[in-house]
Parts: structure tokens; sequence; C-alpha cells
């Protein structure tokens, strides 16, 4: 019945046990399933001519943050690959504003409304 399942983590011990149940559940039905880490916006606290202590630049903060969520999103594909579950990840920026997905349809498929935007907490797909 579902073909598709959206795994959400955040490195947590919650979110790991969350993956784990998801790949056990994909393995059952048969599905996929598609890791996603939602990573912040690089806000800089610059008053004026005044840098903090520990100030990082945008390059170095990408970097940062595309290694954890990358170790986030590993371990969620460790755990499919070792159910044989064919698995995909993404990391999303956080978005500000309305909120990104809508209903495409009488069914649980959702469409995307904005790029580069934060996803619900979970999806499941019947197409």
């Amino acid at each position: 019945m579902f073909k598709h399942i959206l795994v959400p983590t955040d490195g947590s011990p919650l979110s790991l046990r969350a993956a784990k149940a998801a790949v056990r559940f994909a393995s059952a039905n048969g599905a996929r399933i598609t890791a996603f880490c939602v990573t912040p916006q690089f806000r800089p606290d610059i008053s004026g001519d005044y840098f903090p202590p520990g100030f990082v630049s945008l390059p170095e903060f990408t970097k940062q943050i595309k290694k954890i969520a990358d170790k986030y999103l590993g371990k969620v594909k460790q755990l499919a690959d070792a159910a044989n579950v064919p698995c995909a990840a993404d990391r999303q920026r956080k978005h500000q504003g309305a909120h990104p997905l809508q209903a495409s349809g009488p069914g649980l498929s959702l469409a995307r409304r904005a790029p580069d935007c934060c996803i619900g907490p979970a999806y499941l797909s019947l197409s």
C-alpha cells in the first residue's frame, strides 16, 4: 500500500529510533524511503562593525552544516542498506514563511510549494 516514506532526522536518539521503525515498515511493505535533514539558515549576529567571538563565515558555516547533515543522513542510509530498502537522502534549508507542503489531491500525496524549504514531520505516499 505505501510506496514511499519520508524519514526526518536530526541525529537524535529518538529520530534514529523512528528511522529504524520506518526501515522495518518499508522492508515489510516493499516501500522505499527518503531520509531528510532540515538545516538552519546562515544568520550572522553582526551589529555595525562588531564581529562576535566565534563568528563563522558563510562558506565555513555551509561546510560545517553539510558535514553534520551528511552524518545524520548516513546513519539512516546505513540502516536502509542493511535491510535492502532503497533509500535516498535530502538536505533542506529551513524556510521562513508559509508551510512548504500542500495537498495535491484527495489522497495522501503532497506537493512542494516553495524551494529550499523544511518539510513536515511525516510523509506517506500511496502513489
